[in-house]
């Protein structure tokens, strides 16, 4: 398994045991939200001690920065080729489990005092991998300042999407969710 790039160990000898983590600790965060997930909480998840924990990770700091990280490649950290808008849409709105937990994550960060140096860096390193991602996605049709309103624009619906479908259990039809950001669009 490669590392995610930001992460400050990689999974020493491709055991999977990194990635195990980072998927507990999403389930657990998924559950308590990020300041309710403690070290004992995820090693009891993924089968691990606190120990193991400590193996790959420069304590829970670096672990929930590392499992932002980790939810962000899952949920849309590449958007394909240029222009690939619905797909860019489908993996920032969907509501699945993973997109569901990450999207409760970035809540749980917004409402925090955000002060925390690695995790602040990973999810200020993730918006700006929205930003670039929201940019080519909206391909060449727009260009200059329209482009960046544009990108506000998708990043303020995707949220807004995503949140409504965090809090009614449902996602949007695809084709209204086209709509709705081309409305937005300038």
């Amino acid at each position: 398994m490669a590392a995610i790039p930001g992460d400050q160990r990689a999974d020493e000898g491709g055991d999977g045991r990194k990635e195990e983590i980072a998927r507990a600790a999403l389930a657990v965060v998924a559950r308590s939200g990020a300041r309710g997930a403690t070290l004992r909480d995820i090693a009891r998840e993924a089968g691990y001690t606190t120990g193991v924990i400590g193996y790959y990770f420069d304590g829970r700091d670096d672990l929930i920065a590392h499992v932002h990280r980790y939810a962000h490649d899952r949920i849309g950290g590449t958007a394909g080729e240029p222009g690939q808008l619905d797909q860019l849409l489908d993996a920032w709105t969907v509501g699945g489990d993973v997109e569901r937990a990450a999207f409760l994550l970035w809540i749980d960060w917004v409402l925090s005092d955000r002060s925390v140096g690695a995790v602040e860096d990973a999810v200020r390193e993730i918006l700006d991998q929205r930003r670039e991602l929201a940019r080519e996605a909206l391909g060449d049709a727009l260009t200059g300042a329209p482009l960046e309103l544009a990108v506000d624009g998708l990043l303020a619906v995707t949220e807004g999407l995503a949140l409504h479908a965090l809090v009614d259990g449902v996602g949007a039809d695809p084709a209204e969710r086209r709509a709705l950001v081309e409305r937005v669009l300038p």
